[in-house]
């Protein structure tokens, strides 16, 4: 009997095994995602920028929003092929509980509230730098593209990328809690990351 439809599509989705073309292709868009979340969310509290570029990070957003929702409707329903023994709704409820499909959920779901317009824009950034968090899934993947590199260059890389993933989660809840109190200091994400990164802090405070 040939592949089926939810097969084909599990394979596409697959985080192990050999990598085929299309596979290759499907992560190559979820990264991209991925990356053009984050970007949106962090440009989009950029109280200068001008509206042309704010309706194209916005546009990002919404395209990797719907990427986000389509994959992890694609993910429940392929998740009866991880285990073919097991009943298709305990295959799906053991995807939708485990720590990669919580992080799809917490990704998706405000992504599509975003894209329906009922939440505000501040959420929607949030959502995005949560996006972030889904790189988990590829970094195994993404250490075998690293290959060339020694083990220790390989640490560094993951301690660099986590400390990175950090510093925008971070510097997203420090803007949302102090931009009220702070205007003038916390005017956007990317600002936030800066206070966060600069030697000393408390002096840029006090001047």
């Amino acid at each position: 009997m040939g592949a089926t439809p939810r097969s084909r599509a599990h394979d596409l989705l697959a985080d192990h095994g050999p990598a085929s073309a299309a596979r290759r292709t499907a992560t190559l868009i979820i990264l991209l995602a991925v990356a053009a979340a984050a970007a949106a969310g962090m440009f989009d509290t950029l109280p200068d920028l001008g509206s042309g570029a704010r309706t194209l990070v916005r546009a990002a957003g919404a395209g990797a929003a719907a990427v986000f929702v389509l994959e992890y409707l694609l993910r429940l329903w392929v998740a009866p092929e991880q285990d073919p023994t097991a009943r298709p709704a305990a295959a799906r409820r053991a995807y939708a509980l485990s720590f990669l499909g919580i992080v799809d959920l917490l990704v998706a779901l405000p992504a599509a509230l975003s894209l329906a317009g009922l939440v505000d824009g501040i959420v929607g950034d949030l959502a995005g730098l949560l996006a972030l968090v889904k790189l988990a899934r590829y970094m195994r993947g993404l250490s075998l593209v690293a290959g060339v590199f020694h083990n220790e260059s390989r640490s560094l890389l993951a301690a660099l990328t986590t400390l990175l993933v950090l510093l925008v989660l971070v510097s997203g809840v420090m803007y949302v809690l102090e931009r009220d109190a702070q205007p003038t200091m916390f005017t956007s994400i990317p600002k936030t990351m800066w206070w966060g990164m600069s030697p000393s802090p408390a002096s840029a405070t006090a001047t």
